[in-house]
């Protein structure tokens, strides 16, 4: 008896010591001494005390970006981690850190809220590593918003290299994907929205940049808006090598836009359409540029700009395909002047190097006119110097 006793004893101690061992290990590791905290600034995550000593987290000191896991995030598809990814979210925002989403699947259950800290010397960042590697899987009835960002306009905030989605079952549930408020001068790169209601809402948003942003398979890709006491509608905003697909309603819906610029994006299979945007003028002078962007197999319009004020709208070198007798836009480009436009005010409409063309089984109609314009008695300057594939329909 008494030897087995002894040896429950020596088995604690042993324990203690390894497991002090690899603790030891972990700090040397990962973390460096420090003089420039003190024991109040300790935070158990990138501040740490051990054995009477302060130590800062390796990659902080470096200005590298700080790992999700360090917060308790376990990326491993069966966790719920999202009470670990606010903790880490709120962590960096506060002190202007890049957070770092770690390879695997991040299970959220609510909402992430980010909220901009405007007086952090350095500005917060959230990366990923790429959107087939870090993904957030969104789960659950409860999520009106998967992440909603809250900034104060300069922020200066950007997102990349990561997935976010739904469960797949079939059909767009769980709300919005992203929603973005306040921003300017953002930035967001390689960004994938699957199976939201809306993939992305851009509220109140300036001067931001898109490259490689996919909202797809939801029931509205993206809406830009400004909601009250806002500071400004969509503009001067940019979409590089977008993706817009397979929506069951439009691609993108914009409320009043000014200045924003499509280049190389991809609009395919959306319900009713590929953009639908609303000009007022309030902003500037130009509604939306399009460039060299392709557009196949969408249902109602192509595009479908109605105008409310004086200003210009702008087509240069896409690609507008019927694919099919199942698969057909009743107008490629539907234009509209509001009447209560005055009648001294003039729009602008500039179509260059686009083409329009047909495959397989689409039988032309002149019912379809590939570019509709509705003026209504209005001054409408038009510049068409396209490429029309049926005789038809121009």
């Amino acid at each position: 008896m008494k030897n087995r006793y002894f040896f429950i004893i020596l088995l604690f101690f042993y324990n203690i010591c390894f497991s002090q061992e690899i603790n030891k290990k972990y700090v040397e590791n990962y973390y460096t001494k420090t003089v420039e905290y003190n024991k109040n600034q300790v935070d158990g995550k990138i501040v740490i005390e051990f054995e009477n000593t302060i130590y800062a987290l390796n990659d902080f000191l470096m200005g590298n970006p700080i790992n999700a896991k360090y917060f308790g995030v376990k990326a491993d598809g069966v966790s719920d981690d999202t009470k670990f990814l606010q903790l880490a979210i709120n962590y960096c925002t506060q002190n202007g850190l890049t957070l770092f989403l770690p390879t695997g699947r991040i299970i959220t259950t609510s909402e992430i809220d980010i909220k901009l800290n405007k007086n952090a010397s350095t500005k917060f960042r959230l990366v990923g590593n790429g959107i087939s590697n870090s993904v957030i899987i969104n789960k659950g009835e409860n999520t009106k918003i998967a992440i909603n960002v809250m900034g104060n306009y300069y922020d200066m905030f950007s997102m990349k290299d990561f997935s976010i989605e739904r469960v797949d079952n079939g059909k767009p549930t769980g709300g919005v994907g992203i929603k973005l408020n306040k921003l300017v001068y953002a930035d967001f790169e390689n960004i994938d929205v699957f199976r939201f209601n809306i993939g992305l809402i851009l509220n109140d948003i300036s001067s931001s940049s898109f490259r490689k942003v996919n909202a797809r398979w939801g029931t509205i890709g993206a809406i830009l808006t400004m909601e009250p006491n806002g500071m400004s509608n969509p503009n001067l905003i940019d979409f590089n090598s977008c993706i817009f697909n397979s929506n069951q309603e439009w691609g993108i819906k914009i409320n009043n836009a000014h200045n924003v610029n499509f280049n190389s994006c991809l609009f395919e299979d959306n319900t009713k359409g590929g953009i639908n945007l609303s000009y007022n003028n309030s902003n500037g002078a130009v509604s939306v540029n399009v460039r060299d962007s392709y557009f196949e197999g969408n249902s109602g319009y192509d595009i479908y700009l109605k105008s409310y004020g004086q200003g210009s709208h702008n087509f240069y070198g896409n690609t507008f395909n019927r694919v099919s007798n199942k698969k057909f836009t009743e107008n490629n480009i539907y234009i509209e002047i509001d009447p209560s436009i005055p009648n001294v005010f003039e729009n602008s409409i500039n179509m260059e190097g686009n083409g329009f063309f047909s495959a397989n089984t689409y039988q032309p109609s002149d019912k379809r006119k590939n570019v509709k314009i509705v003026s209504n008695n209005r001054k409408t300057n038009i510049t068409d110097n396209n490429s029309y594939r049926n005789p038809i329909e121009k």
